[in-house]
């Protein structure tokens, strides 16, 4: 599948592709049982957000971190 990531804003990235208009934010949340982690919460919104989830988040964390295999 090709789907096309565009980061708009600070936490704010438009998806799209064949079938899918999506838009995607995250938000911070910090996991203090495993040692003050910080992980990520995603939320996906739009047509195929749910079958593509994996997908948009996989390009978008590719996206703003292009180092990270």
């Amino acid at each position: 599948m090709n789907i096309d990531v565009n980061k708009v804003g600070k936490r704010w990235f438009i998806c799209k592709g064949d079938g899918i208009d999506v838009e995607a934010t995250y938000s911070h949340w910090v996991d203090w049982k495993n040692g003050w982690k910080t992980k990520r919460k995603w939320t996906i919104t739009g047509k195929g957000s749910k079958k593509y989830r994996t997908e948009i988040i996989e390009q978008a964390e590719k996206q703003m971190n292009p180092f990270h295999s």
